[in-house]
């Protein structure tokens, strides 16, 4: 029986995974999409939706939003793009965010566009993150008693990956391009244009896999 029930659940979650919808959202040159679905009252706690649509604007970030407050059934649209039941709900390219995350959705723009949505600035800070022959450089925005700094620089130590620290406490001019660089906390990783927003081993580990 036991055996009968664990077959049951593996072959239930196969189905959920085989029918959910696939996230898709580019355009006919493979450019990705960002669309944002929305509804009214929009999470007013976290002014959600606000948040999304200023950092879009801030990175000047072409966006479709889809109002679903006159829909009677809204969160039929967000399943369809392979959402579940929260709004706001944001598709770039091949990722969603459900809610708001900052540090989720400036890694999804990153990953998106990459350095298509820099600045004059901002593009001269990620040439720093890189060799002279082009090949990616780690650097670590850090500061003074950051325990997330700490892991990031044990890891890059540990599996004997060269990196360079930028100490936004110490360095006038680390600390002005830190601010560029539309932050979130520390660490602020980049692995040439990667960014890594706090510590997390798994996606450190991914952007080193795709140097």
């Amino acid at each position: 029986m036991k055996k009968l029930f664990i077959l049951v659940v593996v072959i239930g979650i196969y189905i959920f995974i085989s029918t959910r919808p696939t996230i898709d959202a580019f355009n006919d040159a493979g450019k990705a999409l960002t669309l944002v679905y929305t509804i009214e009252p929009c999470a007013p706690s976290e002014n959600a939706c606000d948040s999304i649509r200023d950092i879009l604007q801030q990175y000047s970030i072409e966006f479709e939003e889809i109002n679903l407050t006159d829909e009677t059934n809204p969160l039929k649209k967000v399943r369809a793009m392979g959402g579940g039941k929260t709004l706001p709900y944001t598709v770039i390219g091949d990722r969603s965010m459900e809610g708001f995350d900052k540090i989720e959705l400036a890694a999804m723009v990153d990953r998106a566009y990459g350095i298509d949505i820099l600045t004059e600035n901002e593009r001269r800070i990620i040439d720093s993150h890189f060799y002279a022959d082009g090949s990616e450089k780690v650097v670590i925005y850090s500061a003074n008693d950051c325990e997330d700094c700490q892991k990031t620089r044990a890891y890059f130590t540990t599996n004997d990956i060269p990196y360079k620290e930028v100490s936004t406490d110490d360095d006038a001019k680390g600390k002005a391009d830190y601010k560029a660089l539309k932050p979130s906390g520390f660490p602020l990783t980049f692995v040439g244009y990667k960014r890594i927003n706090g510590f997390d081993e798994t996606t450190l580990e991914q952007a080193m896999e795709s140097d």
